[in-house]
């Protein structure tokens, strides 16, 4: 596993460098064993996952191009979905793992800088520094609410910790 960090970390280095790494996530869930321990990993305008397996940098997933500025992603490990934020279109959107089925979660927003799924309650959390707030979207586009409107200053990330009862 170290050979893999430091496979990702070199390949990484550049891409900080230029400032065009957005986000950058560990999947690794221990209680979904089918799915392989990857990194996602946006540029800005595609995401990609690449293999931590024996220390080598193959895509696990093909390139999901097409996006204008995503900040932050995240991963939905029971339906294998990507979700993101686009600064550009002011969206949060979700696909699927190969790319194919990809929605508009939330739009209108004005600067969609965080994001965390709850993969239990199939809900992503994300914040808006634009018009400081943080809401709440279904993964399966059902409902987006805002969740916290008052006291907050240009809020930019977020985190959830998911728990099965």
């Amino acid at each position: 596993r170290n050979n893999a960090i430091q496979s990702a970390t070199n390949f990484i280095r550049p891409m900080l460098k230029r400032r065009i790494v957005a986000f950058l996530l560990l999947c690794i869930y221990q209680c979904y064993p089918a799915v392989p321990n990857f990194l996602l990993v946006s540029d800005a305008n595609q995401l990609r996952g690449l293999s931590l397996a024996n220390g080598s940098l193959p895509d696990v997933i093909n390139a999901i191009g097409g996006l204008l500025r995503v900040v932050a992603v995240d991963y939905v490990a029971d339906t294998e979905q990507f979700v993101w934020s686009d600064v550009v279109t002011d969206t949060i959107s979700i696909t699927n793992r190969n790319g194919t089925n990809r929605k508009t979660l939330v739009k209108s927003l004005s600067v969609p800088d965080g994001l965390a799924v709850d993969w239990i309650g199939e809900n992503a959390y994300f914040t808006d520094s634009g018009i400081d707030v943080i809401g709440v979207v279904g993964v399966n586009g059902r409902f987006s609410r805002i969740l916290i409107d008052s006291d907050l200053d240009q809020p930019r990330a977020i985190a959830v910790r998911s728990e099965e009862r």
